[in-house]
């Protein structure tokens, strides 16, 4: 069963999910984009092949990182709860889902990973302005990052998803991977279009809470 743990905004959108997904743009034809029904079903099947959570014996909390001021964000997150929908499972464990609004300028994403336990992060679309914190703070509390946007990959985040002809791949961004303490399996990193490292960081500063 999925566990939907009630924060600020995500009852709202989960409740909404389904009509807020008829309003996401349609993507232009021979666009690489996967759309949420595509790449939840790919996600799922990539953290059962991630052994970090090999012995894990308590629920999945998987984060929904967006931004309440960005109507792309939004929609993205709404797109992707509707698509995970109720029931799934990572090795047989049931997945409890929460959300982290990056708008809030007091709100502390170290904090947040480390007490709420969280072992996955979805990065919406729409958050290029954010990508930087999102990535000290992943690979700080070693928490594995995916991307709906593939691009997000490219620059620092660990997985994400796109069509390669008329199949649909993983994009496995390894240093990410190697600092988020992913151990992903031979055959998923066999199949996967690896990439092999990350830009360099930008000069985005923490938000005042996350100053040192």
């Amino acid at each position: 069963m999925l566990r939907l743990t009630q924060t600020p905004r995500l009852s709202l959108l989960f409740g909404v999910a389904l009509g807020l997904c008829l309003l996401l743009p349609v993507s232009p034809v021979g666009a690489q984009a996967l759309g949420a029904n595509e790449q939840v079903p790919l996600l799922l099947k990539v953290l059962s092949l991630d052994r970090k959570y090999a012995r894990k014996e308590k629920p999945f909390a998987l984060a929904v990182l967006y931004d309440s001021q960005t109507d792309r964000s939004g929609k993205a997150m709404a797109a992707f709860l509707a698509a995970l929908g109720e029931g799934p499972k990572v090795r047989e464990q049931p997945i409890e889902v929460k959300s982290f609004d990056l708008s809030d300028k007091e709100a502390h994403l170290r904090d947040f990973l480390v007490s709420e336990k969280i072992d996955l992060v979805w990065v919406t679309t729409g958050l290029d302005e954010h990508l930087e914190r999102v990535r000290q703070r992943t690979r700080a509390a070693h928490v594995t990052s995916a991307a709906a946007d593939v691009a997000h990959v490219e620059r620092g985040l660990s997985v994400g998803f796109e069509r390669a002809g008329a199949n649909t791949r993983v994009v496995i961004n390894l240093e990410a991977a190697k600092a988020e303490a992913c151990d992903f399996s031979a055959s998923l990193l066999k199949v996967a279009r690896l990439v092999k490292a990350a830009p360099a960081a930008t000069n985005e500063e923490p938000t005042p809470a996350e100053k040192p």
